[in-house]
């Protein structure tokens, strides 16, 4: 299946009653990698017309204006910030040759990164989208978002704001104030975060010769993993299937790379830390 791109336009957000100029971003912030995160959603028909689309985002950007914001290093203490300058999303319009359910489930690596807009070439902007119409009338919005501007679920809750506007409900409010993440001045440092020491081996094989793969696991296959991890002990707390998966694709993918023992590997899985700190962040 074939997917035509059309020219970009950027969608500027409407008049609001936010009336910040800048945003600096806090330390946990500049934790996440310098990328952009990858999302499609896809919606059978009947969708909303790309006018439609644009409308509505034109409409949440005026609520969430980093996205539509620019980079810049002219904050008080001359860190990373984002310049609130209405600058605008970049949309992307295109049409696939066939229908959604042809298509699904997607490639997890070819086909896919067709249905979201390309960032190799990206200037500024930090927030790109594209929609792909297919023959049948479903819709694929594809999200290229910078992390630094927000974790996932920040995204989503951009995402659902969206939603509401578009179907005439009233947007999600959100909170900008990212202050309440930053560091102490002076710095106090009082734990070793040793999961961000890197242990990255600049010999190891460089990372081309990977490869995507898409693996199913059904209830069944979940059930035998956790009574074989868990047993019958009572006593503890049982590992949840979470865990238990991701442990076991860990011990898969190293013995995969046919590493030796005394090599040292790691798994980085990011916990939602909104509820579980003392009082928690809105």
């Amino acid at each position: 299946m074939k997917v035509l791109r059309g020219d970009g336009v950027l969608i500027k957000p409407c008049a609001g009653k936010d009336h910040r100029e800048l945003v600096e971003l806090n330390n946990l912030d500049l934790v996440a990698y310098p990328m952009y995160n990858k999302v499609v959603y896809a919606f059978q028909a009947p969708t909303p017309s790309p006018e439609v689309l644009k409308e509505g985002l034109a409409k949440v950007l005026a609520e969430f204006r980093e996205w539509a914001g620019r980079y810049t290093k002219e904050t008080a203490s001359g860190c990373l910030g984002i310049n609130l300058n209405d600058e605008g999303v970049l949309v992307i319009e295109a049409e696939a040759d066939g229908t959604i359910a042809d298509a699904m489930p997607f490639d997890p690596f070819s086909f896919i990164l067709m249905l979201v807009p390309p960032t190799s070439t990206v200037v500024n902007e930090l927030l790109l989208m594209q929609f792909t119409r297919f023959t049948c009338g479903g819709l694929v919005i594809g999200l290229a978002s910078h992390h630094h501007v927000a974790d996932g679920q920040a995204a989503t809750f951009f995402m659902n704001s969206w939603g509401k506007i578009i179907r005439g409900e009233s947007s999600l409010a959100p909170v900008h104030d990212r202050s309440l993440l930053k560091a102490r001045d002076p710095p106090q440092p009082c734990f070793d975060h040793y999961e961000y020491n890197t242990i990255f081996d600049e010999h190891s094989p460089i990372t081309s010769s990977l490869r995507a793969k898409k693996f199913h696991f059904d209830a069944i296959c979940l059930q035998e993993l956790k009574s074989k991890v868990n047993g019958s002990d009572k006593s503890r707390k049982p590992y949840t299937t979470f865990e238990i998966l991701v442990a076991h694709m860990w011990k898969c993918i190293t013995k995969a790379r046919g590493l030796d023992g005394d090599v040292q590997t790691k798994a980085s899985i990011p916990v939602g830390g909104r509820n579980r700190l003392n009082p928690p962040l809105p």
